[in-house]
């Protein structure tokens, strides 16, 4: 088999895999006993939040460019890093949405001081991905080189991811129990894994680039 037809499968099957793997998690968080009789508006922020984590786990695993998910989006990976991006903004703002047709008053609460723990981490989640946003569209006006702005952003994906995930454990519904539990920890796992392994991997292409540049300019014998 070819390398293109090899490209061509991998193109095919790599979506249909990561969608897969996305949906799990909302349908065990839709089947909760927690969820039984509840209004849709909890069913969708529900749904929008589970799948808005989910993403953002499939987000950071793209800095890396593992060779599999290379072969699927080819020069595409970096459009789809930003249409994940917008993905992931409209499904925030879904959650909050919903929640606040489903409470606005405990919503309004989360801005408060006072309000719960699980509560503060995720309004601090969503203004950490509001000001990824924000920086993702004038890093270069602040003046900030690329790999300046790299940094920033790994960083800031790590402040969103721990907080995202923290919210999610804190919550008593739909991910509670010992499969909820298990999907949480993989996905922290996956994310956590890919952000040091993009950290790793860039610093080694840096002194590799380092190296070439020293060696380019050492005097010919």
């Amino acid at each position: 088999m070819g390398s293109d037809e090899k490209r061509r499968g991998a193109s095919r099957l790599v979506p249909g895999l990561v969608a897969a793997l996305l949906l799990v998690p909302v349908v065990v968080a839709l089947t909760s006993p927690h969820l039984a009789n509840a209004p849709a508006a909890r069913l969708v922020a529900t749904a929008t939040g589970v799948l808005a984590l989910g993403l953002l786990v499939f987000q950071v695993v793209l800095p890396g460019r593992p060779r599999w998910l290379v072969r699927a989006a080819g020069a595409g990976l970096m459009r789809l890093h930003r249409v994940i991006a917008i993905a992931v903004v409209g499904l925030v703002l879904a959650h909050v949405g919903a929640l606040f047709v489903y409470s606005p008053d405990d919503t309004l609460f989360a801005l408060s001081p006072a309000a719960p723990a699980y509560s503060r981490l995720g309004v601090v989640a969503s203004f950490c991905l509001a000001l990824t946003v924000a920086l993702s569209l004038g890093w270069r006006r602040l003046g900030l080189g690329r790999p300046e702005w790299r940094a920033l952003h790994l960083a800031l994906a790590g402040a969103i991811l721990g907080t995202a995930f923290a919210h999610g454990f804190m919550v008593q519904g739909a991910l509670d129990g010992l499969l909820g539990t298990l999907l949480l920890y993989a996905g922290l796992a996956v994310a956590g894994a890919s952000i040091l392994y993009t950290v790793i991997s860039r610093s080694l292409r840096a002194r590799g680039r380092l190296a070439s540049r020293r060696a380019s300019e050492e005097p010919s014998p």
